[in-house]
């Protein structure tokens, strides 16, 4: 959708920075392509390890701007998450990339 934005001179839908957040598991079991197994009449089929919702998981957020992936983390254990850490964690990655992309600008203008 950005990418229409452009030549309508309306360049700052271009600067925008979104993010994603999703839970992943510790131990991921195998795609479900990789387990599809051809089997026979009357034999048994293969067990494939399937999530719980108790498993291990943790917290992987990315953010991303219209060209490709800015800065991304996977949350420590136990850490209860506040616009501080985004803060702390993330702000320093964006800054960088916005000042690699756009010498002539600084976190101000974000």
């Amino acid at each position: 959708m950005l990418f229409e934005y452009i030549d309508l001179d309306q360049r700052w839908l271009a600067e925008i920075i979104t993010n994603d957040e999703t839970w992943i598991g510790y131990d991921e079991p195998l795609s479900k392509e990789r387990n599809m197994v051809r089997v026979v009449k009357y034999v048994a089929l293969p067990l494939n390890p399937m999530h719980d919702f108790r498993d291990l998981k943790f917290l992987y957020s990315i953010f991303f701007d219209r060209y490709d992936p800015v800065a991304q983390i996977i949350f420590p254990k136990g850490k209860i998450i506040t616009w501080d850490f985004y803060a702390n964690n993330f702000r320093p990655e964006v800054e960088k990339d916005y000042r690699e992309r756009k010498p002539m600008s600084g976190p101000q203008d974000m």
